[in-house]
């Protein structure tokens, strides 16, 4: 959640009372019943990498988590993930 990488980074000011909305898509994710791709770049200094497997741990399956070793937050479009995208959509395209 934003809530929890805030209070992460700032963790003696009181984050809690400034966000409006901290997206809590730990208690969302549970409830996604679609296929889920999860990228993440293992250099990526706004979200940490255990962010994004704790959130991939309590996804429900169909899931699937790239994590692309020399991507950050920014870049990830530099590393294979186009193709990979594709791939994961190709695989649940029942059309």
């Amino acid at each position: 959640s934003v809530l929890s990488l805030a209070q992460t980074i700032y963790p003696y000011f009181p984050v809690a009372l400034l966000i409006k909305d901290p997206f809590r898509s730990d208690l969302r994710i549970a409830k996604v019943r679609q296929p889920k791709l999860f990228i993440h770049g293992r250099r990526d200094p706004i979200i940490p990498l255990s962010s994004g497997e704790a959130l991939y741990e309590i996804a429900s399956k169909p899931k699937q988590m790239l994590i692309y070793d020399g991507s950050g937050h920014n870049d990830l479009w530099d590393a294979p993930m186009v193709d990979d995208i594709i791939r994961f959509v190709e695989r649940f395209n029942h059309a």
